[in-house]
C-alpha cells in the first residue's frame, strides 16, 4: 500500500481519489467507500466530485468516519506489529 495512505485515512478528512480505474488506490477506496473516487479523465466529473465534498457535510462526515475505520483496520501499528511477529514465529517453526 502507498506509504502515506494510512496517515491520510487516519486524519478522518474526506479524501478525493483521482486515478485510473484499475489502480490499487482506486479499488481500495471504492471497495471500502472511504473516499470519493473519480476514475476518468473528465474535468466535469472531477469538478462535480469537488463540489460534492465542499457542499455535502453528511458525505464528508461519512467518508471521514469510514476512512478512520480503515486506518484502524489496515494500518494500526500495534496490530500490524503483532501480526508481523506471529508470521516470524511461524516461519521459525517451519
Amino acid at each position: 500500500m502507498p506509504g502515506k495512505m494510512g496517515e491520510y485515512l487516519a486524519s478522518g478528512r474526506p479524501i478525493l481519489v483521482h486515478g485510473p480505474s484499475d489502480s490499487f488506490i482506486t479499488s481500495y477506496f471504492r471497495q471500502h467507500e472511504c473516499g470519493l473516487v473519480v476514475d476518468e479523465n473528465d474535468p466535469a466529473q472531477l469538478a462535480r466530485a469537488i463540489d460534492s465534498l465542499l457542499n455535502d457535510a453528511d458525505l464528508r462526515k461519512r467518508l471521514g468516519a469510514r476512512a478512520r475505520h480503515r486506518a484502524w483496520t489496515d494500518f494500526d501499528l500495534v496490530k500490524e506489529k503483532a501480526r508481523f511477529t506471529e508470521l516470524l514465529h511461524k516461519g521459525a517453526d517451519a
